[in-house]
């Protein structure tokens, strides 16, 4: 998977096919966010499944008249904003559950940790009313000071006030009363442990507790003085599941195309991602990082042409159709599809100033990818939290080199020793000579007085940094293209 400025990631559109996707994301987004505001006064049932499949049919023929675009282009937003519509409809049952003290049933849906507060903390769906049984739409951000362990799938009495909160989540209840009524996890979810524990044992602290953070996201028994650290040095990124390091590494695959061939490339990226989704749990970051990727190694693998802005609409279109609150009020939803900005688009125009024709190796395309994802999330981080890492550039270019090996290790190691625990803690020197300069970078970065800075955006500065971002893009494919016209596509 290469993606070349002067390939295939240009903002103009390489057919007509292109053109439709364009057009369909870009209105399916905008109907979400209108959905918001204006939604229909009662909800529509639609039969989904008969539509859809009539929708994707007139997509994928690859010659149709103007008329059957025309209604691909109108019906595709009016279902949109219909199903959006029936999803805000929905979640008007929390105006009058705020505030008050609620007595639920809830799923645990994800990894718990203790958060900067000593809270222990973690997201619940599956919601219902303990009165009744009452099903309630959303998921909810659950905080307790009780000393308690739940994981993913385990079914608990939850009993406390209820509060707004930001991001996908539809609400939040704090110093919550928690109590595990049923702990029946699936076979997946004790999978992880095993593969988890399999790197616990074999690797020494806080080697082993990074290591799965790199790899999984997981940041709960990595110390709070560590994770300050990481946040000072601008590298939380790296610790979160963001599908970031996914993207990082499917790219890296992609460039070895020397040494495989196309159909190698694809197993070989298949396999990374399944094994992703698998540790992780299908976090949403990690499948939408999941969704950028299948749709282009698709494209390629079938000779495709693609367009990466079109990868990361459609890829924005299709999360955001799932749960529209995504679009609404997760700046980590925002964040992510900047950062594939970053690495898709900016990244290979940068590259192009830079390296002018030639290839650059897989090193140096990671430290420009890592680079522009930084730079494309940066605006919005200072806008939104009005803080800015000044030596996380430093940090970026010295440690990122060496994630995606740390990952393949970590990855190694687990899985090893989920057959055999001797095999696994031999195999642990690796991922640990490779940790063991990252845990000093950071720690020593972070001890410099300098390290961190107070930045405030406003909207207004936040808008122009990105219009002189995308300007710069433009600007650099158009020079590319005007001096290499023919585009041609190679898997």
């Amino acid at each position: 998977m290469q993606y070349k400025a002067n390939r295939f990631n240009r903002f103009r559109p390489l057919s007509s096919q292109s053109d439709l996707v364009t057009a369909l994301s870009l209105l399916s987004l905008a109907a979400i966010g209108f959905s918001k505001f204006t939604p229909l006064t009662q909800v529509v049932f639609i039969p989904r499944l008969p539509i859809l499949t009539l929708v994707l049919g007139a997509v994928i023929v690859k010659r149709h008249t103007q008329l059957v675009r025309l209604f691909i282009i109108i019906l595709v937003p009016v279902l949109i904003f219909t199903l959006s519509s029936n999803f805000v409809n929905r979640l008007q049952v929390y105006k009058s559950l705020y505030g008050q003290t609620l007595n639920l049933t809830a799923t645990v849906q994800d990894d718990a940790a203790y958060n900067t507060y000593g809270d222990y903390e973690f997201n619940v769906y599956r919601l219902s009313f303990a009165e009744d049984g009452q099903k309630i739409p959303g998921r909810l951000r659950i905080r307790t000071k009780q000393n308690l362990a739940v994981y993913r799938g385990d079914r608990l009495f939850i009993s406390g006030k209820l509060k707004p909160t930001l991001g996908s989540r539809t609400g939040s209840i704090s110093y919550a009363t928690v109590e595990v009524l049923a702990s029946s996890p699936s076979w997946l979810e004790k999978l992880r442990l095993k593969f988890f524990a399999s790197v616990y044992s074999s690797l020494p602290e806080p080697h082993a507790s990074l290591g799965i953070g790199f790899l999984a996201g997981v940041r709960s028994s990595i110390s709070k003085e560590f994770q300050d650290q990481l946040s000072t040095v601008g590298l939380t990124h790296i610790i979160a599941v963001s599908g970031y390091n996914l993207t990082i590494l499917v790219l890296a695959i992609g460039k070895l195309g020397k040494k495989f061939s196309k159909y190698q490339k694809l197993v070989l990226s298949l396999t990374l991602i399944i094994g992703f989704l698998l540790v992780t749990g299908f976090s949403p970051s990690i499948v939408r990082a999941a969704v950028v990727s299948l749709i282009s190694l698709t494209a390629v693998f079938f000779g495709r042409k693609v367009s990466a802005l079109n990868l990361i609409l459609i890829s924005a279109a299709i999360t955001a159709g799932f749960n529209p609150t995504y679009l609404w009020q997760d700046i980590g939803w925002w964040l992510s599809f900047l950062a594939f900005f970053g690495v898709l688009i900016l990244a290979p125009a940068l590259s192009t100033k830079v390296f002018k024709e030639k290839e650059p190796g897989i090193i140096p395309s990671i430290i420009l990818e890592s680079f522009s994802a930084q730079l494309m999330t940066a605006p919005l981080i200072a806008f939104t939290f009005g803080t800015f890492s000044v030596i996380s550039l430093l940090s970026n270019v010295l440690v990122l080199p060496l994630i995606p090996l740390v990952m393949i290790l970590v990855l190694t190691v687990g899985l090893v020793g989920l057959l055999s625990a001797p095999a696994a803690l031999s195999l642990g020197i690796l991922p640990k000579l490779v940790l063991t300069p990252i845990v000093w970078i950071i720690e020593n970065l972070a001890a410099l007085s300098f390290s961190s800075a107070q930045l405030k955006f406003s909207l207004l500065g936040m808008i122009s940094v990105y219009l002189l971002l995308i300007s710069f893009v433009v600007v650099t494919n158009s020079s590319a293209t005007h001096k290499d016209p023919a585009v041609k596509v190679k898997p």
